[in-house]
């Protein structure tokens, strides 16, 4: 029993950190806008407010515009919108530090733009562009 109990406080902090989910970085304005769409389609709005530009308008916006409407569709939209294509319309580059990412998906047709932005090193995605 002692063994067991021994082996056990050594190897569940282990299995706490292996079970922690570490994310890429976005390597560039295009990769921060499919990784931000792929986390508001999948529901993963933990990740999505990483890759936000810090800011409580920025916060708010990701609540009403995704996380809201994602949350009151029923199983079946939530696995529609999660597994919809994603069609880029266009990539438009302002400069080494801006990207605007025009893009529609297959489930509502909607066509969507997000502006990201080199920050402090790190690749945001500004809201507040896109919903003003």
């Amino acid at each position: 029993m002692m063994r067991f109990s021994f082996l056990k406080r050594l190897f569940l902090p282990v299995l706490l950190l292996a079970g922690c989910s570490s994310y890429e970085a976005p390597e560039n304005g295009m990769d921060c806008g499919r990784q931000f769409i792929n986390a508001t389609y999948q529901g993963n709005f933990k990740r999505a407010k990483q890759l936000l530009v810090p800011g409580e308008g920025n916060e708010q916006l990701l609540s009403t515009r995704f996380e809201q409407p994602f949350r009151s569709l029923d199983g079946f939209g939530k696995e529609r919108l999660s597994q919809s294509s994603i069609h880029i319309k266009s990539v438009q580059q302002q400069g080494d530090s801006v990207v605007l990412l025009t893009y529609q998906n297959a489930y509502d047709n909607k066509v969507y733009t997000l502006k990201c932005q080199l920050q402090e090193g790190n690749w945001k995605t500004d809201l507040a562009y896109s919903f003003r």
